[in-house]
């Protein structure tokens, strides 16, 4: 599973070697699963949503809507940032742990928030382990290899499939 943490929260399920598309192509909407019952409001109308609370737009309006800054400012324990990043992480590790119960594999974190993440996944897993019941570590939570604009690659890659396939 691959969960995009960007201006929305989106994602996508690998499966048998390829992207699971879903009965209606809408597999791995994951920013509108309800992660908090009557909770915030999202884009979509609803409450509760998971990008009502995950979506990299939760950090950066703290910060003049640039998460670069955001993180510059956790870094320097800027005071409201930890406890925003405290409450942005049980967010997530809650929503990480639904999706590890759904579908036993793999979570890989991508997105604008995902670029960041190398550098807080002991802070992640520290709060992963509150919500675990079968694992014994958080050895399958891990960030993409693209920090940043992965969706691109992801597009693009099927095109360089496709065309390897053709010389072969």
């Amino acid at each position: 599973v691959y969960l995009s943490l960007s201006n929305t929260v989106g994602g996508a399920i690998y499966m048998n070697g390829r992207i699971y598309k879903g009965a209606h192509f809408r597999s791995a909407e994951f920013g509108h699963m309800i992660l908090v019952p009557e909770g915030k409001r999202c884009y979509c109308g609803r409450a509760g949503c998971m990008d009502a609370y995950c979506a990299a737009g939760v950090l950066a309006r703290w910060s003049g809507d640039d998460l670069d800054a955001f993180f510059r400012g956790l870094e320097e324990e800027n005071p409201v940032y930890l406890t925003v990043w405290r409450e942005y992480l049980n967010h997530l590790a809650i929503a990480i742990t639904n999706l590890r119960m759904a579908f036993d594999c793999d979570v890989v974190l991508g997105g604008y928030v995902g670029g960041y993440m190398d550098r807080h996944m002991g802070a992640l897993e520290d709060k992963l382990s509150e919500y675990r019941i079968f694992d014994s570590n958080q050895d399958y939570v891990r960030t993409g290899n693209y920090k940043h604009e992965a969706a691109a690659v992801g597009a693009g890659i099927r095109f360089v499939e496709e065309y390897f396939d053709g010389i072969l």
